[in-house]
């Protein structure tokens, strides 16, 4: 499924955490990544699908894909909930 981080949601970077923000108000917060987190973040920009954000952490983490797929599914489902995500 082709995914990406809705363009009311803008990352600012501070002493090295991400933090993710909706400009639009509808989700009253933030949200805090830590460096994984903010790979997928960015990932999710542009286009994209859980498969292709795995294989590309595949190459700058030393996991699993296995490992890599559950840590993405899991920071989909969080910015899902807080609705930053079109599918």
């Amino acid at each position: 499924m082709i995914m990406k981080l809705k363009d009311t949601f803008i990352t600012h970077m501070s002493n090295g955490e991400q933090i993710l923000v909706d400009i639009s108000g509808q989700f009253s917060g933030l949200i805090r990544n830590n460096g994984s987190a903010a790979y997928i973040v960015d990932c999710l920009k542009s286009e994209t699908t859980v498969e292709e954000i795995v294989n590309k952490m595949n190459e700058e983490y030393d996991a699993s894909k296995e490992v890599l797929e559950k840590a993405v599914n899991d920071v989909i489902a969080k910015l899902k909930s807080a609705g930053a995500i079109d599918e």
